[in-house]
């Protein structure tokens, strides 16, 4: 059986990632741009969401960055996700009890891997 997000950490998602993708981006932009949540067993990745190329498609999704909740020693960790399609742990933050603080990083995407 596949580990499953501890409902405190999915409130703490609503809280954190949840907020941010009703905020954001602004409401002119949205036709264009919005963000989602998607949750998988104790992953929880932050995607884009654009209108497809070819309108009867839909929208594309594309990954912005996972956050992976370990229930064993309580910590979140970050991963970005390559052009392959794999993801990596990304190694300029450590683990976090919070997950505002690795979504901090993400926001701040120093290395620009997260937001192109």
């Amino acid at each position: 059986m596949p580990p499953v997000l501890p409902q405190t950490q999915a409130q703490e998602v609503d809280q954190v990632l949840g907020e941010f993708c009703r905020r954001e981006p602004p409401p002119h932009v949205r036709p264009r741009l919005e963000y989602a949540v998607r949750i998988d067993g104790n992953a929880v990745t932050l995607v884009e969401l654009r209108p497809a190329f070819r309108a009867e498609i839909g929208r594309t999704e594309s990954p912005v960055a996972r956050f992976r909740f370990t229930t064993k020693v309580g910590l979140w960790q970050l991963y970005w996700r390559d052009r392959n399609l794999r993801w990596h742990s990304y190694s300029r933050v450590r683990p976090a009890k919070r997950l505002a603080t690795l979504f901090a990083e993400v926001r701040r995407d120093p290395t620009g891997i997260f937001w192109g």
